[in-house]
């Protein structure tokens, strides 16, 4: 699930030389930190004392990273920079992470008479575990996951992810989706219809989840790999403690293991568990480019292996991994 971490300070910086009512009066009140696998969302609440933020000047804001306890300025420095008015909050990404580490954040606020900065904020991604291929004697000879990405066992739910980002998410929604809004693609996009037209229709490596936080050959499977899976494999529903779906035996009798994951909604709650497990394929939907190919497995109708789509690309999904 994603975690807040934050910590309240109130930290002065006091310059010598410093004009007054423009920096030496300014505190960092609070870092807001949320932790993904690669990734985190930073948020930095800043204040004046005297009240009047039309008088600050902040020109860039950020964090000094570092996976030892006491960060320095002298560590990686991530930021924003900020040409606008005075504002109370600035947030921005942090990415390229290492999955299951802990990081510690030096949060400041920088102009041209100095830097102040704020208390340490520790935080960790979350974890994800390796997966052994297993060849079901498919005719492509493609391997699938013993797992989906993110879980830590076969009968695990593993992480959701919106189509083509690689922050696991447990809710929905165009405001969060990495790649512009709903007729405002940036990327992956066939008709100006829908966006700027890039004509890329698969997943490139640094947007496939499963490449990125798997390494590897691992990789998000195509429509046509999914299908392959449906069309070769017989299925049994299965049912291992509180978790359901459906196993899949290939043809030379190794099989995997597809939990029902259900869906999140854009309040983050989640939905259909041990009933319905929905998971991306890499490739865009040409016809509505809002919208990507999944694949459902699905108690409800009977139905143990449907390729579905299109779906919305902003929907929180499972991904399950192919390789060679």
């Amino acid at each position: 699930m994603k975690r807040i971490i934050y910590i309240l300070c109130a930290l002065v910086l006091v310059c010598t030389g410093c004009e007054k009512d423009r920096y030496d009066v300014t505190t960092i009140t609070k870092t807001e930190i949320t932790p993904y696998i690669s990734s985190a969302d930073v948020t930095i609440y800043v204040a004046e004392q005297n009240g009047n933020t039309s008088s600050a000047t902040i020109e860039e804001v950020g964090v000094f990273l570092s996976t030892q306890s006491e960060p320095t300025t002298n560590d990686e420095r991530l930021s924003v920079s900020n040409s606008e008015e005075w504002k109370s909050e600035y947030s921005f990404p942090i990415e390229g992470l290492a999955s299951n580490t802990t990081y510690y954040a030096l949060p400041f606020v920088a102009n041209s008479l100095g830097i102040l900065t704020g208390q340490v904020v520790s935080f960790t991604t979350a974890r994800t575990d390796m997966p052994e291929k297993v060849d079901l004697g498919l005719p492509s000879g493609i391997k699938w996951a013993s797992m989906n990405v993110g879980a830590n066992a076969p009968y695990d739910y593993g992480y959701y992810f919106q189509w083509g980002c690689t922050n696991g998410e447990y809710q929905e929604g165009w405001d969060l989706y990495c790649h512009g809004n709903k007729n405002a693609i940036t990327k992956y996009c066939t008709n100006s219809t829908y966006g700027t037209v890039d004509n890329l229709t698969t997943l490139l490596p640094e947007d496939d989840a499963a490449h990125l936080l798997l390494g590897e050959n691992w990789r998000i499977p195509t429509k046509e790999e999914a299908g392959e899976l449906w069309n070769n494999c017989t299925r049994t529903w299965e049912t291992n403690g509180d978790i359901s779906g459906y196993r899949f035996t290939g043809p030379n009798g190794n099989s995997i293991f597809l939990p029902s994951n259900g869906w999140w909604d854009e309040q983050g709650e989640v939905h259909s568990l041990n009933v319905d497990g929905l998971y991306w394929t890499s490739s865009l939907s040409e016809a509505n480019n809002n919208s990507a190919w999944g694949f459902i497995t699905r108690k409800t109708t009977g139905n143990a292996g449907v390729l579905a789509g299109p779906e919305n690309r902003h929907y929180a999904r499972g991904i399950r991994a192919v390789c060679p």
